[in-house]
C-alpha cells in the first residue's frame, strides 16, 4: 500500500513536472517587446536677443552647452548666430532629458555686449509638432529671449 502511494505521488510530480515544461515552450512566434525608456523627443532653443533699447543684435552667438557631470566643463550640444532680426534657432538634440547642467550662452563676438547666460530648465516650453508614433514625443521649443547690456 504504502509503495503505491508513492508510486502515485511519484507519477503525479512527474506529470505536474511535465506539463510545466511544456507550457513554457509554447509556439515559435515572438511576443513583441517595445523598447524601454522615454519617449523619443527633439528639442529646439528660440528666441531673439536684442540691447537695452529693444533693437535686434545680429552677429550673437547663441550656443547650447551642458555641463558635463561638473568636471569636465560645458560640452556643447548646438550653436548658431543670431540673424538681422536677432533671431536665432538651434537643435539641442534628441532622446535626451533637460536637466539642471545645461545653459544657453549668448556672447558677442565683438565684445560690444556682454555676455549672458540662462538655464534651460528656466526657458519656457512648447510642443510644436507631434510624434509619429506613441515613442516618438514630438519636437518641443524652448523659448531664451536675451536682452544684451552694453560692455562700456
Amino acid at each position: 500500500m504504502k509503495k503505491r502511494k508513492i508510486m502515485a505521488g511519484c507519477t503525479f510530480l512527474t506529470l505536474l513536472l511535465s506539463m510545466a515544461v511544456l507550457t513554457s515552450c509554447g509556439d515559435d512566434k515572438k511576443e513583441e517587446i517595445l523598447p524601454e525608456g522615454d519617449p523619443k523627443i527633439s528639442f529646439y532653443v528660440v528666441g531673439t536677443v536684442t540691447d537695452p533699447s529693444g533693437a535686434p543684435l545680429q552677429g550673437i552667438t547663441m550656443s547650447v552647452k551642458e555641463d558635463y557631470m561638473n568636471f569636465l566643463g560645458y560640452v556643447q550640444m548646438g550653436s548658431t548666430e543670431t540673424d538681422e532680426a536677432g533671431k536665432f534657432r538651434t537643435k539641442v538634440f534628441t532622446d535626451a532629458t533637460i536637466h539642471n547642467g545645461m545653459v544657453l550662452i549668448a556672447e558677442d563676438p565683438n565684445a560690444a555686449f556682454l555676455n549672458d547666460t540662462l538655464s534651460l530648465l528656466d526657458l519656457p516650453k512648447k510642443k510644436v509638432a507631434t510624434g509619429a508614433d506613441m515613442l516618438d514625443g514630438g519636437i518641443w521649443e524652448l523659448t531664451g529671449d536675451v536682452l544684451l547690456k552694453p560692455a562700456r
